[in-house]
């Protein structure tokens, strides 16, 4: 929420939000007042579908996730973010992360630990 917050103050139109059992689609876009409403839901423990009960316009997505959805960008709303790929981000790539404050931990350096636990497993 606060992610979305942040995007409306500096004049983004956010649409869409997820939690860990799905995603709510706003194509309107979220604004302040929704935003306090999603809050409320989620204080009280309940699905962001009940979210769509209210805003007819919404859709709610179960047991997915939002990275199909066509948009400028995507938010993933991460602090630390582990490559868990055999090809990492680009120079370019890292420098934006960095600007953002994101900590990365480079593939080679987190896939390690599991190639040392393949290896005792081994003896």
């Amino acid at each position: 929420m606060h992610v979305l917050q942040k995007l409306i103050a500096y004049g983004a139109l956010s649409i869409s939000v997820s939690d860990s059992i799905g995603y709510l689609v706003n194509e309107d876009g979220f604004d302040y007042m929704k935003i306090s409403f999603l809050r409320g839901i989620k204080a009280q423990q309940r699905s962001l579908r009940d979210y769509s009960k209210t805003y007819a316009r919404s859709r709610y997505y179960d047991e997915a996730k939002p990275w199909n959805e066509r948009c400028d960008v995507a938010f993933a709303g991460c602090r630390i973010l582990v490559e868990g790929s055999n090809m990492p981000f680009t120079p370019e790539g890292v420098q934006i992360l960095r600007k953002a404050s994101v900590l990365i931990a480079p593939s080679m350096a987190a896939g390690a630990g599991g190639m040392r636990l393949w290896l005792e497993n081994l003896n």
